[in-house]
């Protein structure tokens, strides 16, 4: 989708109760009244957001949320990545993003990934996370990554959790910031990380300016 979006101006398309729609020089997909994301294609901020994500993508990879499907044609692109798996609950999402040009190596399934059990993978991305509290966000990370088996787990929103936008980035205090979320969270197989890796995301994902990294 994202190779459409960026090759035109604007677009109103319909399916069901999903609309996707020009909103000035935005991209929003929603829901009924309820919004599921926005694409910004002048700015990096909405490719920046999955940045921590592609970095630590490896071997089979398992996603929740297709969304305008931007991180998993991401990872089709990258080396380490052997296998793209979406699990996609909204069926007119899947439509949607087929019908746009999704890529037919994106395995798409459409399930809840609340309802996914036993499946075995090598990175489990959760992208399925809209505008929950945070502490909703991390028992549903934590309840899908006891249900799978995935050998490395990381989810959107981790980085505003530990930073949030416009704070100071120092890169000692969001390695220990980091280090106390793995340890305190029932979330099983966050990676090691470096000070210098976790606070890289984070700047990526706020799209910081450098001279607010100490």
């Amino acid at each position: 989708m994202k190779e459409f979006l960026d090759s035109v101006d604007t677009v109103h398309l319909n399916l069901g109760k999903l609309n996707l729609s020009t909103v000035g020089r935005s991209f929003v997909l929603s829901y009924g009244d309820r919004q599921l994301m926005t694409y910004f294609p002048s700015s990096p901020k909405s490719i920046n957001e999955f940045y921590g994500c592609y970095e630590l993508a490896y071997g089979n990879c398992v996603l929740s949320g297709l969304g305008m499907g931007l991180l998993p044609t991401m990872l089709l692109e990258k080396r380490e990545v052997e296998q793209v798996t979406v699990y996609e609950k909204n069926h007119e999402v899947i439509r949607l993003n087929k019908l746009l040009g999704l890529s037919d190596k994106i395995n798409v399934i459409h399930k809840d990934i609340h309802d996914v059990r036993s499946v075995k993978c090598d990175t489990l991305l959760l992208d399925h996370y809209e505008h929950e509290p945070d502490d909703e966000i991390v028992e549903s990370v934590a309840s899908i990554s006891s249900n799978n088996d995935a050998e490395l787990v990381w989810f959107w929103r981790l980085e505003n959790i530990l930073v949030k936008e416009g704070d100071l980035l120092c890169s000692k205090k969001v390695k220990n910031a980091y280090d106390f979320f793995k340890e305190s969270s029932r979330i099983a197989n966050l990676p090691n990380v470096s000070g210098e890796e976790i606070t890289q995301f984070c700047f990526m994902f706020h799209s910081y300016d450098k001279t607010e990294i100490k």
